[in-house]
């Protein structure tokens, strides 16, 4: 949490808007004018801006050439769904990340918080966060939390990583726009699109 936390002291805990949504974001071509919070419109000197770029281009008002915008609602991403377990022992894994390239299991990566930090878990316990990577609206992303918890606690019981009695909770989290799909022709598209914003002297991209 450093890094948050040294963010929110430069720009000031009351300035931090949390559990909101950009609606909008207002230009005059050339310097983004003002962005929309939650329906509440704010006056801007800078914007530095960590949105999809598909979803920021959709925001626009006025919206971007019909070119950029086909160009933009082109772009493609998968969704991460993160499944938390909470367990009842020391450690689990020896480093903090672990891949799974099967097939037959339906998580891609497992990490363990607590190699990062001992501050990240209570004294004898641990945590293993599982991301399980999905589109949105398919079977996996509509499935209800605990069935998600059951079944990850299954596959890592059935693979000898976990003992079932160790689980004390899981907790769900799912993600659109996790990671970008590189598909054909992605290059020329962001090129273009990276272009057209780079028209807007106080805008910067990242994320």
């Amino acid at each position: 949490g450093a890094i948050a936390e040294k963010l929110s002291d430069f720009c000031g805990a009351s300035n931090i808007h949390t559990n909101s949504r950009i609606t909008a974001i207002f230009h005059d071509n050339e310097r983004i004018k003002a962005v929309e919070v939650n329906g509440d419109r704010i006056r801007t000197d800078e914007v530095l801006s960590t949105l999809p770029l598909n979803v920021f281009l959709q925001l626009m008002k006025p919206l971007p050439s019909a070119e950029i915008s086909a160009m933009a609602n082109r772009l493609s991403f998968r969704s991460l769904i993160l499944v938390t377990l909470l367990l009842k022992q020391e450690s689990v894994t020896q480093g903090v990340s672990v891949h799974f390239p099967a097939l037959e299991l339906p998580f891609t990566r497992i990490h363990e918080p607590k190699k990062r930090s001992e501050y990240m878990a209570p004294l004898g316990e641990t945590s293993l966060v599982v991301e399980i990577p999905c589109q949105q609206g398919d079977e996996f992303w509509n499935l209800e939390d605990q069935k998600l918890i059951q079944m990850v606690v299954s596959k890592l019981t059935a693979i000898h990583w976990i003992r079932h009695e160790r689980v004390i909770d899981g907790v769900v989290v799912r993600l659109n726009h996790a990671y970008p799909v590189l598909d054909i022709g992605y290059e020329h598209r962001t090129q273009s699109i990276f272009r057209y914003l780079a028209g807007f002297d106080n805008l910067k991209l990242t994320g």
